[in-house]
């Protein structure tokens, strides 16, 4: 990946992070989603049950309201009073008037759609029942009065008993067809509240299912069970029943066990998983069972999970869109800075790089252009150092074609003037001899403090005589700075201007001083004067190595070329390391202040010279 192109590597990595990212998302998203739905989808079912078993509980509640009317009622309370003896010599006759009040009664009940049995039975003999499940007679008293549920019902002194009728259960009618849900209550004789009878009304659970859980199924795609509690399925929404395995455990399949199944629970159903939904019937300690596929309940979801998947690959494919565009932002301005790169290693110094930002990029521009700047400045200043330093080897080839010849002749002249007596001339001839041997440096660049200031000596001795000593010279130099290296005439130059400019143009006598010690930064020269000064101009032509006035005229005169030199060669020579100051005031004369590194930082090819370190 390291060998792409930046522009490559920046789109790589952004659509790897934002596809891990979008990976995150997505595994989070369905892991809470489906969580959150799982929880919201049980919660709603079972919800739905539980209005099924409340609109049970309200069937039941009816029922018993009417059982109570019926029991209460004038002519049930008649037949429990009527004598036995007088009922088993009844005529027919008179039995079917004695039924026809209690049919009215019981028939109108029957009427309903959800009452399939009514069964009528009393101690004194008398049985009357209605059927529309094809069940047969009731029983009568002296048969069930010790049954279990009706010693129940006995106890309970007319209480309610509630009671689920398997299919085919032969509890209350004589050929039971179809499971029930049974009412069972005792008739209490109003008279002397005792027990003297039964009543019995049963709904059929095909009733309950067409009414209440089919609507369900179809509404919550529920498989809705009636479920006893010890595990018989007595009614379902399906056709057939499938309701023989529901849960799994440890992978074998078993009958469902409605008091350990939990609401919210997930179960294996006809092999497909199940959200639960439970409702307790504690009046016949029966269960209510709704069992919702998994697949049904988490459709929505699937379609959100879709939108969720598209609206990830259009973020995406923008996002690497945008990588791309980035991408070019941040290599389009670096192509052009390698392009700059390029052509300086051709060796053109001088194309600069245009970009126009304020951030890194820009900074870094801005950072190389200066370093093209400065790399090209310092090359054209060494190449012209380099051609000057030519000029003067050539110049001192030239000078040392013959030098013994010419300072033998200096000699023999010295010499000469001596004998005949002219100590002034041969004073002087010495002084140009010594300028000569002084100023050639056998060629070398670095000379010692002490040869720089006995260069200058000679060189003031010669000016004097020139301009008839209307000048005065006062060196005050430390001998701690004698066996410092430092460029030859780098000081003699400065002493030329203030005796040249400053002592030549006054009607005064002008002292130029020179002095020469060591302080903590280096070595410390000062060469001053009390002459007329520099023109602010022209100062500031000196300080800026220009040639040219505010005003646009051109400087001329060999004053600020012999300064550029100097601050040429010391640039070469020290670097950033030196410091160097020129300050003056018409009328007050001129003072420079040089400090020298104790040692250049550029050392001569083949000099004999050794620096001395203190």
């Amino acid at each position: 990946m390291l060998s792409r192109p930046l522009k490559s590597q920046i789109s790589i990595c952004i659509c790897i992070i934002l596809f891990t990212a979008i990976i995150v998302m997505w595994t989070t998203f369905v892991f809470i989603y489906r969580k959150n739905t799982g929880e919201q989808t049980a919660a709603v079912y079972q919800q739905s049950l539980e209005s099924i078993g409340q609109n049970i509980t309200f069937l039941q509640e009816t029922i018993y309201g009417t059982s109570t009317y019926l029991i209460l009622n004038q002519n049930t309370q008649d037949i429990l009073q009527f004598p036995e003896s007088k009922l088993l010599n009844m005529d027919a006759a008179a039995k079917s008037k004695l039924d026809a009040a209690s049919l009215l009664s019981f028939n109108t009940l029957v009427s309903n759609d959800y009452v399939s049995f009514v069964s009528f039975t009393a101690k004194n003999g008398y049985t009357l029942y209605v059927s529309r499940d094809g069940g047969t007679e009731g029983y009568p008293y002296e048969q069930i009065r010790n049954a279990a549920p009706y010693e129940q019902a006995a106890a309970k002194l007319g209480a309610p008993i509630w009671m689920i009728i398997p299919q085919d259960s032969t509890v209350v009618s004589a050929a039971g067809t179809r499971p029930k849900l049974a009412l069972i209550r005792a008739v209490m004789n109003t008279n002397t509240y005792k027990p003297e009878g039964f009543l019995t009304i049963c709904v059929d659970f095909s009733t309950i299912q067409e009414a209440f859980f089919a609507e369900s199924s179809q509404k919550s795609r529920q498989t809705v069970f009636f479920i006893t509690e010890g595990g018989t399925v007595l009614g379902t929404a399906e056709t057939p029943p499938t309701y023989t395995y529901v849960r799994k455990r440890n992978g074998e399949t078993s009958i469902i066990d409605p008091q350990s199944v939990s609401a919210g629970e997930y179960v294996r159903f006809n092999g497909e998983t199940c959200i639960v939904a439970k409702y307790h019937i504690k009046s016949c300690n029966a269960y209510i069972i709704g069992l919702t596929r998994i697949t049904d309940a988490m459709q929505n979801m699937n379609n959100v999970l879709i939108l969720f998947l598209i609206s990830a690959v259009c973020i995406l494919l923008i996002f690497t869109f945008a990588a791309v565009f980035s991408g070019k932002l941040i290599t389009n301005p670096l192509n052009r800075l390698l392009e700059s790169i390029t052509a300086a290693k051709e060796g053109n110094f001088s194309r600069i790089v245009d970009i126009r930002r304020t951030d890194e990029i820009g900074t870094l521009a801005n950072e190389y252009n200066s370093l093209m700047n400065k790399l090209n400045y310092q090359i054209n200043t060494v190449y012209r150092l380099q051609i000057s330093e030519r000029e003067a080897e050539l110049k001192a080839l030239v000078s040392q074609i013959n030098p013994h010849f010419l300072y033998n002749t200096l000699d023999t002249i010295y010499w000469k003037c001596l004998n005949a007596g002219e100590k002034d001339v041969s004073s002087v001839i010495y002084s140009l001899s010594r300028l000569f041997r002084l100023t050639l440096n056998r060629g070398n660049e670095l000379t010692y403090v002490k040869n720089e200031i006995e260069l200058i000596s000679h060189y003031v001795k010669l000016q004097k005589t020139i301009s008839h000593n209307r000048f005065d010279f006062q060196p005050d130099i430390d001998e701690t700075v004698y066996d410092f290296l430092i460029p030859k005439l780098i000081l003699q130059p400065f002493v030329e201007n203030a005796i040249v400019h400053a002592a030549c143009n006054t009607s005064y006598t002008v002292t130029v001083s020179l002095c020469g010690t060591l302080t903590s930064e280096g070595i410390f020269f000062l060469i001053g004067d009390n002459g007329t000064g520099i023109d602010p101009a022209v100062l500031n032509s000196l300080l800026t190595d220009s040639n040219v006035f505010q005003d646009g005229s051109e400087r001329k005169g060999s004053s600020n070329y012999a300064i550029k030199n100097i601050r040429e060669r010391l640039k070469l020579y020290y670097g950033n390391t030196y410091t160097l100051t020129i300050s003056s005031d018409p009328g007050t004369g001129t003072r420079i202040e040089l400090t020298l590194p104790f040692e250049p930082v550029k050392q001569e090819t083949g000099n004999a010279h050794t620096f001395y370190r203190g």
